[in-house]
């Protein structure tokens, strides 16, 4: 399944420790003919329909400002390591993504090899 993860600031009180422009992720992953987006922001997630599937929606996230890496949800559950219950660890589950990754800027690097 095609998704985009999307780095940018967030507002939660760790922020001023974490690197401008990563400081929050979350997940657009495309199915059934539409992007469905499924943010953590603050802790509690939400699920919504942000476009049909053939709006192009990594050109409307980039001229937002944002970050944004084009990848795929995994077809294997993560049973290791544990993830940690934050935007990072969120995206992680929606993916299927085995990382040690615990910040956004983790996250965004290892997606960039992987």
């Amino acid at each position: 399944m095609k998704a985009l993860v999307v780095f940018r600031d967030g507002c939660h009180p760790l922020s001023w420790i974490l690197k401008t422009g990563f400081q929050h992720c979350f997940v657009c992953v495309k199915s059934d003919g539409f992007w469905i987006q499924v943010d953590a922001e603050r802790g509690i997630p939400v699920i919504k329909t942000v476009a049909t599937a053939d709006f192009d929606l990594l050109t409307h996230i980039r001229n937002m400002g944002f970050t944004v890496v084009e990848t795929y949800q995994r077809t294997f559950a993560v049973t290791f390591p544990i993830s940690v219950r934050n935007c990072v660890g969120l995206v992680k589950t929606v993916l299927c993504i085995n990382s040690w990754s615990l910040t956004p800027c983790g996250l965004y690097n290892y997606l960039r090899t992987h």
